[in-house]
């Protein structure tokens, strides 16, 4: 039906990220914008990872890419206690394309297969997803009170046998508790998950219930907006603008708190009377950027201003320790009393004199004269008077240094008791707010007045220390409070701000970046509008396609399908005209109208070749279509079975007479309910029998001359043969692990009756010159000239009774049929 529409938009097998890289080569990007996108695109690790200064590489996202799961039809839905099925019933299809129509009247418990099906691959069903819970209370059936079952058998492409995929539920057990699993040929019970069709599912669901069907147009413009968008390849695309725009706007909204917390800091700190707010708020203009360099040393108080270094200085100032003066004053007044006991002594006169005997001696020792120079007496200066006079000087030198210690003790004294008068620190004549530092300076300047007298000296360090000490320890106190009071106000603001310091660094930090991620994810948008446009071309123009099959004589067109917006504004638009007026299909389509283009919508989807699933169900289509669009929608389905196996359960026979009147190969299987909700499946038709019948109603025919029906039986003889052949051939090969593409490919390669047989007995069409022989041994000489007879066809005229030859011909084709 569906010829591959999105080939040549390169979706199938390309990767997001290799496209992605095509895309960027020649745009005006810069590197690290080019950086971002490709990130994005590879998934929110790796985008942390450029964030944080990785290079994005496109190896690391291969590795991730898992790979297509195999194609898939479907062989058998087995349903125990669940809905309208009572005790076990089995509903067997034949693998490989072709249509099947599962017929009865409502209420025969025909739509529980396909909502088991449903339930079973998808984990859900659309009777009573997203309704009231009412809907999800039947889903047990009340006739049923053992364990509940739910199968499903599929023909895997590559795989010999049959994957079981079951759902079961112990006796009373709630829908939600079933134990569900896959167990593939000669394989244990395992996940379903296994078998890798959870993407798959959500892209190209092959299911299309009733409820869907009046829905998809109706539950809002997104929901058919994600079901298309998703089969074209680029939710990555899309979670990648995403991600590109959920970072910047996270960075912005977090630059935006810091500006605020910013303002609301600005805002405390103009309430505060402190010069550290003084100096944040310079560092912290209103249309600048903040110096937080600044901000930072400030709070940290490695940088401390002046009115807060002042008070801190004058809290810890000091002019002196009380008790070292005490000890100074009394070191000086002992010094001073040493020195008035030695001046009444003759221990002053003692060093005059020493130093005249000492001159004496000098001259003596000189002259070489025992005249005395002072008193003039002869002999007078001898030896002995040289000795006495030596030992007298030792004498009075002992007495001296008395005298002169006790006057090195004083200067001593002295010196040290001045030097605790030291000058008042600058602080104190510059000032600090919040205290009075006036009185202090005054003390202060009486202290600096030192006397030269020892005494003097002693009497002021005794009489002005203490009130200095008083006033310096009144005015520590006022400073320590002020301080305190300072500090207790400003810790909190300054707590707050060293808080927001980082985040206003990373605001900074950030702010380019910012505007790096605005550009990429703007050019990511822009491109991925452009590649959706053209991958859903091909598509909307099969959209059409279907709807002017269906529309048959509706006086509605279907002008355009296009995808508008993004996130939460995506839509679907339908543009109609009625009668060449432009219209919205919602608004103008009578709902039999909306059925078929809902349908319109879902079979070009579900028959893209990437879809691996070969199988489509549909339930219900019928319902609201009059004669002239079920005729369409036939036709529609013949078309699709070419390629897919097509199961359409209905309770309309109009959809079964269409098939027939177009001579659509179907298979019809017939559901009846009896008693405790107990099934009957029965075939009704089947192309082998349609093929017969159209047969049989020839040679009935009066019309048709003698020569025409002689010509037209066998071909559709050979026309049964082959359609039982076929079947069997598609049914052995892909349960023998052979590839759908390969069985068709064989099939088609099988040009004549023996080849077909060939490909039917053994799936080797090269394989026909042993056909007759085999079919003589096994079904006897009747089967064998009746392959002969289709292998002349219409190109020899059949002498035999032709009822004969179609008697054969079924014989030979249900046989074939049986094979397994």
């Amino acid at each position: 039906m569906v010829d591959d529409p999105v080939a040549s938009s390169g979706v199938q097998g390309e990767a997001a990220a290799e496209l992605v890289l095509d895309r960027l080569v020649g745009s005006e990007l810069g590197e690290r914008e080019r950086e971002l996108v490709l990130a994005a695109v590879l998934g929110e690790e790796s985008l942390t990872g450029c964030l944080a200064g990785d290079v994005p590489r496109r190896e690391a996202r291969q590795d991730r890419i898992a790979a297509a799961p195999p194609a898939v039809f479907m062989t058998q839905i087995a349903v125990e206690g669940l809905r309208g099925i009572g005790q076990r019933a089995e509903l067997g299809m034949s693998p490989g394309p072709g249509l099947t129509l599962v017929v009865g009247r409502n209420g025969t418990g025909k739509s529980s297969f396909a909502e088991a099906a449903e339930l079973v691959l998808t984990g859900s069903c659309s009777r009573w997803s997203g309704r009231k819970k009412v809907w999800e209370d039947g889903w047990a059936n009340l006739h049923h009170k053992g364990p509940r079952t739910a199968e499903v058998r599929l023909a895997v492409e590559g795989q010999p046998g049959q994957t079981l995929l079951a759902k079961k539920w112990k006796p009373n057990a709630a829908l939600k508790e079933a134990e569900a699993f896959a167990q593939q040929p000669g394989g244990k019970q395992e996940s379903i998950d296994v078998l890798g069709f959870d993407s798959a599912l959500t892209i190209w669901r092959p299911f299309l219930s009733y409820s869907e069907l009046g829905s998809l147009l109706e539950e809002g413009p997104s929901r058919l907006y994600d079901a298309i968008s998703r089969i074209l390849g680029l939710d990555e695309w899309v979670d990648g603008e995403q991600r590109l725009n959920q970072v910047r706007k996270a960075m912005e909204d977090d630059a935006k708190e810091a500006r605020a917390e910013g303002g609301r800091i600005r805002q405390q700190l103009n309430e505060l009377e402190d010069d550290r707010a003084e100096a944040v708020l310079a560092a912290l203009p209103i249309r600048k950027s903040p110096d937080l360099d600044t901000i930072r040393a400030l709070v940290a108080g490695e940088v401390i201003p002046a009115d807060t270094a002042a008070l801190d200085a004058l809290a810890s100032m000091s002019p002196g320790d009380e008790d070292v003066v005490a000890s100074r004053v009394e070191i000086l007044r002992l010094a001073i009393a040493d020195v008035e006991a030695v001046a009444s002594t003759d221990a002053g006169r003692a060093r005059e004199l020493a130093q005249l005997l000492e001159r004496a001696v000098k001259v003596h020792t000189h002259l070489e004269d025992a005249h005395c120079p002072v008193c003039d007496r002869k002999d007078a200066l001898d030896e002995a008077w040289e000795a006495a006079t030596k030992a007298r000087i030792h004498d009075l030198k002992e007495v001296a240094k008395r005298a002169d210690a006790s006057a090195r003790a004083l200067a001593a004294a002295s010196q040290e008791a001045r030097s605790l008068i030291a000058a008042p620190p600058a602080v104190l004549g510059r000032g600090a707010p919040g205290v009075e530092t006036g009185p202090l300076a005054e003390v202060w300047a009486e202290w600096r007045r030192i006397p030269d007298d020892p005494s003097e000296l002693a009497d002021h360090l005794e009489k002005k220390f203490a009130p200095l000490a008083q006033e310096a320890g009144a005015l520590r106190t006022a400073a320590s409070e002020e301080a305190k009071r300072r500090k207790d106000a400003w810790l909190p603001i300054a707590a707050r701000i060293q808080s927001w310091v980082p985040a206003a660094e990373k605001a900074r930090s950030e702010a380019s970046l910012i505007q790096l991620l605005k550009n990429s994810a703007t050019w990511l948008a822009a491109e991925t509008t452009t590649v959706r446009n053209e991958r859903f071309a091909p598509i909307a123009k099969e959209v059409h396609s279907v709807w002017e099959i269906l529309r048959q004589n509706s006086s509605v067109s279907l002008d355009r399908v296009t995808l508008e917006g993004t996130h939460t504004r995506r839509r679907v638009e339908l543009s109609v005209s009625v009668d060449d007026i432009a219209g919205q299909a919602i608004a103008v389509m009578s709902q039999g109208e909306l059925h078929a283009l809902a349908l319109s919508l879902f079979l070009p989807r579900a028959t893209l070749k990437e879809s691996p699933f070969r199988f489509i169900v549909i339930d219900d289509p019928v319902q609201s279509m009059d004669a002239a669009r079920v005729e369409g929608l036939a036709q529609l389905l013949g078309s699709a079975a070419i390629t897919h196996q097509v199961i359409v359960f209905t309770h309309d026979e109009r959809l079964r007479e269409a098939a027939r009147r177009l001579g659509l190969p179907a298979r019809v299987l017939e559901v009846s309910r009896g008693r405790r909700s107990k099934l009957s499946i029965r075939l009704l038709h089947h192309p082998v029998a349609d093929y017969l019948d159209d047969a049989r109603a020839v040679v009935k025919s009066t019309e048709l001359p003698q020569e025409a029906r002689r010509r037209v039986i066998p071909g559709l003889c050979r026309n049964a043969l082959e359609a039982a052949c076929d079947e069997t051939a598609m049914k052995r090969m892909l349960g023998k692990g052979v590839g759908h593409a390969e069985a068709m490919a064989t099939l088609a390669d099988s040009r004549t009756v023996l080849e077909r047989m060939a490909a039917g007995l053994w799936g080797d069409p090269g394989k026909a010159g042993d056909v007759l022989s085999h079919v003589n041994r096994t079904w006897g000489r009747q089967a064998g000239d009746c392959v002969q007879a289709l292998k002349a066809g219409a190109h020899k005229l059949i002498d035999d009774d032709p009822l004969a030859l179609i008697s054969a011909t079924d014989r030979l084709a249900n046989a074939i049929l049986q094979l397994q």
